[in-house]
């Protein structure tokens, strides 16, 4: 199992937008094609970021789901229809990782943060903070 981080600088004012295109199709059309997020992420602060994970069980999994979703003419629609205003990401990154074997994995939710708790999910899909 590999998870690709992938962390977007968005556009001042174009959170929404972003945030919408994801609520409203993005996330349904990622599913439809596979991709496993295991969570989302924002900043605590001011800063315009969007982070989110991944899973897949290897690199070429990503590259064939990936692929394919880039040429749905579902997604290439919706992307067309909500930029009518202009880009909302300056900048995407990503980083493939994976879990070292020495990490600590949580099994009950008493090691989960207590912002994950007061939300009602577990963190990152499970895996609870490290220690």
């Amino acid at each position: 199992m590999i998870y690709e981080l992938r962390i977007y600088d968005i556009i001042p004012n174009r959170r929404e937008a972003l945030y919408d295109r994801f609520k409203k199709g993005a996330l349904r059309l990622l599913g439809n094609h596979g991709f496993r997020i295991v969570d989302m992420w924002e900043p605590t602060d001011a800063r315009e970021k969007l982070f989110y994970l991944v899973a897949w069980k290897d690199a070429n999994e990503r590259e064939v789901v990936w692929r394919a979703f880039r040429m749905d003419p579902a997604w290439q629609r919706l992307k067309t229809r909500t930029e009518a205003a202009g880009p909302m990401v300056t900048k995407m990154e990503y980083y493939l990782i994976q879990s070292v074997p020495f990490a600590r994995r949580a099994t009950s939710s008493k090691h989960v943060s207590s912002g994950a708790k007061s939300r009602g999910k577990r963190k990152a899909g499970g895996v609870a903070a490290r220690r």
